[in-house]
């Protein structure tokens, strides 16, 4: 009987999953079919509602390139209004390292929630699968799921994840991939609990990760995923400092190959992003 798994998307869909969907179903949908592993798609949406991106306009409709399974969504004007409610029950303005704007912290809590949401999808549905992955749909990998990796999680229990850009010693987040669901579920629910981790905290949003991580003896795992982001503006971004990925010759043909598919330009490392 064949194994089964949830291939989860998140956050602004729409920004530019007309360039990364192919890719992802490639690599990850199909290499699980071909690895006798039956895929469910499921995907939660943050709706712009002025269908404003990274300062130009999106198609509200993208996200149906995607055959998804499950589909939910939500209004980035409701959520900015609930994230602001739940920032109040607390005395304390919500803090990173110095140089995170008050934009950048916003923009956290809309990444944790979509998450959150991903994870409370899982919680509920444990007994329909094997295995999650969850892939930030703005993400175009450069190869294939590791298999191995996704089949060893049975055994040691760890969640998997890249290590394009551990930040400031933390953990990268938006690609992950576990039989572990429960521990998954955990990590990708941190939107719940995250406001007292934010207190007077002064790393960055990868260090986040890791230290509700480590608080909730979540085991994770570095796997050999790489990954750069595509933004609604036509730009293609590495994150991150890691020159070992930006100078491996498989990653620079698939980062070219993009950039030409796409018409795309390389964003500069400080450009303003949303």
């Amino acid at each position: 009987m064949p194994e089964r798994a949830l291939l989860c998307l998140f956050g602004v869909i729409n920004r530019s999953i007309k360039c990364t969907w192919k890719n992802i179903n490639s690599n990850i949908v199909e290499h699980l079919k071909k690895n006798n592993i039956e895929t469910d798609v499921y995907v939660f949406n943050l709706v712009c509602d002025n269908g404003l991106v990274d300062g130009v306009n999106v198609n509200n409709n993208d996200h149906t390139i995607i055959e998804s399974t499950f589909y939910e969504c939500k209004s980035q004007s409701v959520l900015d209004h609930d994230i602001k409610e739940k920032i109040e029950t607390v005395p304390y303005k919500p803090s990173y390292v110095l140089w995170y704007t008050d934009n950048q912290i916003h923009n956290t809590m809309r990444q944790m929630y979509s998450e959150y949401r991903v994870g409370a999808f899982i919680r509920t549905h444990m007994k329909d699968y094997d295995y999650a992955i969850v892939c930030g749909p703005d993400y175009y990998v450069t190869k294939p799921i590791n298999i191995h990796d996704l089949r060893k999680s049975k055994k040691n229990n760890m969640v998997y994840i890249s290590d394009v850009n551990p930040g400031m010693n933390g953990y990268t987040n938006g690609y992950y991939v576990s039989s572990n669901l429960k521990d998954m579920s955990i990590m990708l629910c941190r939107y719940e609990h995250i406001l007292p981790f934010l207190k007077d905290f002064k790393g960055d949003y990868e260090q986040l990760l890791k230290k509700y991580c480590d608080a909730n003896s979540v085991q994770v795992m570095s796997t050999d995923q790489v990954f750069f982001k595509i933004r609604a503006n036509k730009t293609i971004f590495w994150q991150g400092f890691n020159d070992k990925h930006k100078e491996d010759d498989h990653n620079k043909t698939a980062y070219q190959s993009v950039m030409k598919e796409f018409d795309l330009r390389a964003q500069e490392v400080f450009e303003k992003r949303c």
